[in-house]
């Protein structure tokens, strides 16, 4: 694998409002080498890991090659783990400077490959998995990984054992109803056990909200109820544990549309609801703001007829919600707004002419941060435009947060451009605001044709930027096609 390791001093720095920040060092590896499929795990203070493939396969297997990073961008140890060929990345979850990376083939196989940043060392977990469907939401809990299965029949929990291979599928079961009106939202772990939050279909106009309680051998231990009087459907749903008491935030609708039209708050005690408080997206101060003046106008008058008739307003939106962020004295909720994009072509076989249509990808648009109290009182908002330039064809989080005791630190990238944004978290005001620095190469010559990007928070003030870049140089014949990697300090003074 060729790589140059580049120092980088002297930055050129874009921005609209100043702060200081430094791209200390940076990687590039030939995308003409052997290895494919690169991905970059950031692990704290231990470092990163650099995960890639090898594109010839002997004996129907293939190498998983993991190099192990220092924050300071230094190779320190590389460890090639053998799997079978043809594999694909599933899921990954990262803990205390340890990698867990599931891979599996269209078939039965799947691996777990372990790799701890602190002794530089992998370990292998092989076995065969039944077609359970898509797995997502990977965890790692006391020596066994969670997944949630969405399967064409059933929706599941599987378990693996990481010593010994060994699954456990637990299908997703309430009471009488059929499995096809049943779907899982989000799972947690908590002490020892499995938290599964299960939507549930009763009628044509109502979804409730079941929470089923599992041991971590898969038995169902309880199952209640959570929203047997509510009349909001939840979308997407987030918990944390505190003490003996469950957080849950998310997204929801008042009609049977599936996607979301405002953000919900609700604490769960003892199988019971002790509040759950609804706020339409319209509510929100600045939920607006990202689309132009016109638009926002145009809202506003509609709002206005509604209310006029005693009526409310209610916009639907897809949105992707990350994890509640803790503060000292309440909640954040930050979600993601995207929509599908679409194409069509059309084609003639003599005199017919058919019209087919192709999804593109998802765009992006904007983004939601919110403060609750610990009642569920909605302190503060705000809502920014983070148009992406790319379209994944699969839902992600493309913002990386930092959760300090005064502000929250939230970045993301479009293309070669890293955008950062501080909000106090006592008011939510922007302490920074759109500042942003080109993911260059800084080598004399060198012009980046086509640049596409990832940013995640790192460790300390440091965020790490990730990607693929196209570079031309009038000294080399050919352009240069590269995985780069940079390291990003930001800092707030």
């Amino acid at each position: 694998m060729k790589i140059k390791l580049l120092f980088l001093f002297a930055l050129s720095i874009l921005m609209i409002r100043t702060f200081s920040q430094t791209s200390e060092l940076r990687i590039e590896l030939d995308l003409k080498d052997d290895y494919q499929n690169e991905m970059v795990f950031p692990l704290g203070e231990n470092g990163f890991l650099l995960q890639s493939y090898e594109i010839k396969s002997s004996g129907g297997k293939v190498g998983c090659r993991n190099d192990f990073y220092s924050t300071d961008l230094k190779l320190i140890k590389s460890e090639t783990v053998p799997v079978k060929e043809r594999v694909l990345y599933a899921n990954s979850y990262d803990k205390d400077g340890v990698n867990y990376t599931m891979i599996r083939n269209r078939r039965d196989y799947f691996a777990i490959i372990t790799s701890d940043a602190k002794t530089q060392e992998c370990r292998k977990t092989e076995g065969k998995l039944a077609d359970i469907g898509e797995l997502t939401n990977m965890k790692v809990y006391n020596g066994s990984a969670i997944f949630s299965c969405a399967g064409k029949k059933e929706n599941s929990v599987l378990i693996v054992e990481l010593n010994s291979g060994k699954t456990k599928y637990v299908p997703v079961k309430v009471g009488a109803f059929r499995s096809k009106m049943l779907s899982i939202l989000d799972f947690q772990v908590f002490d020892d056990e499995i938290m599964v939050f299960i939507n549930a279909i009763t009628d044509k106009n109502k979804e409730d909200l079941y929470i089923a309680i599992f041991d971590m051998g898969g038995r169902q231990k309880e199952i209640f109820n959570v929203t047997k009087n509510v009349k909001e459907k939840l979308i997407t749903v987030a918990a944390t544990k505190i003490q003996n008491r469950y957080v849950i935030t998310g997204t929801f609708s008042k009609t049977r549309s599936v996607r979301s039209q405002g953000v919900f708050i609700g604490e769960v005690e003892n199988k019971k609801l002790n509040f759950i408080k609804f706020y339409n997206f319209l509510e929100l101060k600045n939920f607006t703001s990202y689309l132009s003046q016109k638009q926002q106008d145009k809202i506003e008058r509609k709002k206005n007829s509604k209310a006029q008739k005693g009526e409310e307003l209610l916009m639907n939106y897809r949105i992707v919600t990350h994890p509640i962020i803790e503060s000292e004295d309440g909640y954040i909720f930050l979600g993601e707004a995207f929509y599908p994009t679409y194409h069509t072509y059309t084609t003639t076989v003599g005199k017919a002419t058919q019209v087919h249509t192709v999804f593109d990808g998802f765009q992006y648009t904007h983004a939601t941060l919110a403060k609750f109290d610990r009642a569920g009182k909605l302190l503060w908002d705000n809502t920014f435009p983070m148009w992406s330039t790319s379209k994944p064809f699969m839902v992600v989080k493309f913002i990386s947060f930092r959760q300090g005791e005064e502000t929250t630190e939230l970045t993301y990238s479009e293309r070669n451009t890293i955008w950062y944004k501080v909000f106090d978290v006592v008011n939510g005001e922007i302490v920074k605001d759109n500042s942003k620095e080109i993911i260059d190469t800084f080598l004399q010559g060198d012009k980046v044709k086509r640049s596409f990007s990832n940013i995640e928070y790192w460790h300390d003030n440091n965020f790490i930027a990730y990607g693929f870049q196209t570079i031309s140089n009038k000294e080399v014949k050919r352009n240069r096609r590269v995985f780069f990697i940079n390291k990003i300090s930001f800092s707030n003074q």
